[in-house]
């Protein structure tokens, strides 16, 4: 789905490159920054969202859930009882 994303985004910004790159000229004359500001409001939306309280809440649930379900797997695994109990308690 992301280059999907990246593909249309590139597609819709296409004018600001230029169209020969190993010109030096049509480098410099081109508008590649608009298209690095974009991609920096993209990053920095991305990094505002995960901030969000619910968002951060989720990810942290997520993160602990993992966690929990790997150390009791390898405690069954390993057949310690002790590790499992505590961590089921």
């Amino acid at each position: 789905v992301s280059n999907f994303i990246c593909i249309g985004i590139y597609n819709s910004c296409k004018s600001w490159f230029p169209s020969d790159a190993t010109s030096v000229e049509q480098y410099a004359s081109s508008q590649v920054y608009n298209y690095l500001w974009i991609l920096i409001g993209i990053a920095g939306f991305g990094v505002l969202f995960n901030l969000l309280p619910p968002v951060a809440n989720w990810v942290e649930g997520v993160i602990h859930r993992s966690i929990k379900l790997n150390t009791s797997t390898e405690a069954q695994s390993k057949g310690d009882l002790t590790e499992s109990l505590l961590l089921n308690a």
